[in-house]
C-alpha cells in the first residue's frame, strides 16, 4: 500500500501535477515582471541638456577595437557616428565623426566598408598570428 492510503499513484501524480500547476499560476500572477524594475526605459533628453559630454543621450551601437584604436559608434538622428580614441594613452582623438570623416582621417579603419549600402563585404575577425603565415 502506498503512503497516500487509498488513492491509486495516479490520481496521486495527477493530483501533485495539478497543485504545482496551480501554484506556479500563482506565482506568476504575483511576481508579474512587467513590475520589475530591471526594465529599460527611455532616458529624457531633458536630463543632458545641460552636460558637457557631446555622447549624453545617444545609444551606444558598440565598439571596434585594433591594435592602435579604439571606435566607439553611436547612433544619432543623422546616422552612425565615430569617436576615435587612441588605445595606448585612452586619449580622444576626435567625437562624432561621420564615416566618411573616418574613412579621410583614419583611412586604415574599415568603417565605411561596414555600410551595408556599400557592397563590400568585410569580415572582423583578429589578426591572424604572423607565426602561421
Amino acid at each position: 500500500m502506498n503512503r497516500m492510503g487509498k488513492f491509486p499513484p495516479t490520481m496521486v501524480r495527477l493530483g501533485l501535477g495539478l497543485v504545482l500547476a496551480l501554484g506556479f499560476l500563482f506565482m506568476a500572477s504575483v511576481f508579474a515582471p512587467m513590475g520589475s524594475h530591471a526594465q529599460v526605459t527611455p532616458t529624457p533628453q531633458s536630463m543632458f541638456e545641460h552636460s558637457t559630454d557631446p555622447h549624453a543621450g545617444l545609444e551606444s551601437l558598440g565598439m571596434l577595437e585594433d591594435d592602435v584604436y579604439l571606435v566607439l559608434i553611436y547612433t544619432t538622428p543623422q546616422g552612425p557616428r565615430y569617436t576615435i580614441i587612441e588605445r595606448q594613452t585612452g586619449q580622444v582623438l576626435h567625437q562624432l565623426l561621420t564615416a566618411s570623416q573616418v574613412a579621410t582621417w583614419y583611412p586604415q579603419l574599415p568603417i565605411p566598408q561596414m555600410d551595408a549600402r556599400s557592397g563590400l563585404q568585410l569580415m572582423i575577425a583578429p589578426d591572424p598570428d604572423p607565426r602561421l603565415r
